[in-house]
């Protein structure tokens, strides 16, 4: 087993009111976590029933230091229940500085959220309608909880993860379980690079020379989260792309085509000396030029994970080509079909309908 850590983003922690404590809820029941990297998650009732039974020796600590110690169950300081709502947890932190800091952010609000650290040890796997997309046509991987054992409960000052992205690193310290990968593809082998105090995957770059080996990981243009760190990469990448070492010269068109197409997606003004440079790249592509075409579809990699297509539409250009359906793009140059069951044959028409444009307009000249 390997430890796991997760938050709960409800206002849920807070000091007694007799003024001597804390308590609040560590998890809560039936309640869909946020994205944590291509999956969401469910704690089930009676995920803790049995591990509870069994008396464990868990510590209240603040943002899960072990040098700050809150309480523990052992010493009776933490008292764990489950109730319907979900773990309830009741400490009675001492009478030291560290502690007293505590409780004043917390009566303050400046702390209110609560983190725990558990291991899993049953879980069930399914897909189901993702609520958040009003078409009805979209699924989500659900990771249920059905039994965990906790280890420690934790008033955090930064929630391990925060809207719709995660940092494996701070939710996985051991690494991602491998009953996760094996069921999650975006968490195989997942690495990540530190830029800027965050950690970034590979996709979040505009060239990725190896993905196991992050010194080839160049320009960072998507930081999860953080619109404006990736509008001032996107910018640093703009200005530094001709000193930047380590491109091969027959991948520059293609990571430069998606350096602009990010920077016209997050409404970066592209000079037109840049934004044509671009389109020659794309033209290239169209038209099937070699050098453009050797690694796959309109400037795709081969996995098609890090590559820039010619469609023009915002997922696309952000990179995020997995996102961009038929059904919500109308640029005649995409060629990705998203989760689409029939974006072969869609994608076939397309073709076919361009290509009856350009014997017309052929026909048109000759006339």
């Amino acid at each position: 087993m390997k430890r796991e850590y997760r938050v709960n983003r409800q206002a849920a922690l807070r000091k007694k009111k007799d003024g001597n404590g804390i308590e609040g809820h560590a998890a809560v029941f039936n309640q869909l976590s946020v994205d944590l990297g291509g999956y969401r998650e469910r704690i089930m009732p009676g995920a803790f029933t049995r591990h509870l039974g069994t008396n464990p020796d868990v510590r209240a600590l603040f943002n899960h230091d072990p040098n700050i110690v809150l309480g523990r169950t052992r010493s009776k300081t933490l008292r764990l229940k489950e109730d319907d709502q979900g773990l309830q947890f009741d400490v009675d932190p001492p009478d030291t500085q560290a502690a007293r800091d505590v409780m004043t952010s917390i009566d303050r609000g400046d702390v209110d959220q609560c983190s725990f650290g558990f291991y899993v040890r049953s879980q069930k796997w399914s897909e189901e309608p993702d609520p958040e997309d009003t078409a009805g046509k979209r699924k989500m991987i659900v990771r249920e909880i059905h039994d965990a054992e906790v280890f420690d409960v934790s008033p955090v000052t930064f929630p391990a993860y925060e809207g719709t992205d995660c940092n494996t690193r701070s939710l996985f310290p051991d690494g991602i379980p491998e009953e996760v990968s094996s069921h999650v593809p975006e968490l195989r082998d997942a690495k990540t690079k530190k830029v800027d105090g965050a950690d970034l995957p590979a996709s979040s770059f505009a060239y990725v020379g190896d993905k196991n080996d992050t010194s080839t990981w160049k320009l960072p243009i998507h930081f999860p989260g953080d619109v404006a760190k990736t509008q001032s990469h996107i910018r640093n990448a703009l200005a530094r792309f001709s000193q930047t070492k380590g491109i091969p010269s027959s991948e520059k068109d293609r990571v430069w085509h998606r350096i602009v197409g990010a920077a016209k997606a997050h409404g970066i003004h592209v000079s037109d000396e840049e934004d044509s440079r671009s389109r020659r790249m794309r033209r290239d592509a169209e038209d099937g030029d070699p050098e453009n075409d050797k690694n796959g579809p309109a400037g795709m990699d081969g996995d098609g994970e890090y590559g820039q297509c010619a469609c023009d539409c915002s997922s696309c250009q952000s990179g995020i080509c997995a996102s961009c359906t038929d059904e919500d793009c109308d640029d005649e140059n995409c060629e990705h079909d998203g989760d689409s069951p029939s974006g072969d044959s869609e994608r076939e028409r397309k073709r076919a309908d361009r290509e009856r444009m350009k014997m017309r307009l052929e026909l048109a000249k000759r006339n």
